[in-house]
């Protein structure tokens, strides 16, 4: 697994689900033109239904590559994951209770597979406390972490980045104000739901800066 810079990683991502976009209509397109140039009349039932399958199957959207966020917290990690197929907003997708004690955990490694399959993921964007000096404890975790992550083979074709986890309460401290929990609950919430502020917030810039570089390519609104 390798580093990259946050607004890498989403650039790459955009690059590679238009990529794939691209390879998934262009092998129907030329299917449908054969189809209709040979078709003839001794099996017109069986070819034209071949060509409405690959019409259809033209139509399809394909499985687009996808980011997932995760925050070390004191008992576990939380995981978000960006809206389909948009990019914009961010849920929660999961929170392992365990304990972190690296990548070692069997259960822990087999959730990671089970994303990388089930969202056809390209990375990961994990939350980090880049200015407060009292976390330098927190730090260093999640640098043992991503280490431990990055000399697994099973995530060697995955790319990772770095955002600052002081937007972690954000979201989860808007839901514990606004639902009917217990006062004590309120800190468990923002804990589990902070994977969802750090990918808000990284989605949120993300997207700016993305929109900002097209029109400045473009020409637009450059003075």
């Amino acid at each position: 697994m390798k580093y990259v810079r946050p607004l890498t990683l989403y650039r790459e991502l955009l690059k590679k689900n238009r990529a794939l976009l691209k390879a998934t209509e262009e092998p129907h397109s030329i299917n449908l033109n054969l189809l209709k140039k040979y078709v003839n009349l001794e099996y017109p039932e069986n070819l034209m239904a071949l060509a409405d399958r690959s019409l259809e199957l033209s139509k399809k959207p394909p499985q687009m590559y996808r980011l997932v966020a995760f925050n070390i917290i004191r008992d576990g990690i939380t995981f978000s994951v960006p809206g389909y197929p948009d990019n914009k907003e961010a849920f929660f997708l999961k929170f392992h209770p365990y304990a972190v004690r690296g990548i070692e955990a069997p259960y822990l490694k087999a959730t990671l597979e089970r994303f990388i399959l089930s969202y056809n993921l390209m990375g990961f964007v994990v939350g980090y406390p880049c200015n407060n000096k009292k976390e330098n404890l927190n730090r260093a975790q999640v640098r043992k972490f991503m280490d431990d992550m990055c000399k697994d083979k099973r995530f060697e074709d995955l790319k990772y980045t770095f955002w600052d986890s002081k937007f972690a309460s954000k979201v989860g401290e808007l839901m514990s104000n606004f639902s009917d929990v217990p006062q004590y609950a309120h800190k468990r919430i923002i804990d589990m739901y902070s994977a969802v502020g750090i990918l808000q917030d990284y989605l949120d810039f993300a997207n700016k800066k993305t929109l900002e570089l097209c029109k400045e390519e473009d020409g637009v609104g450059i003075n």
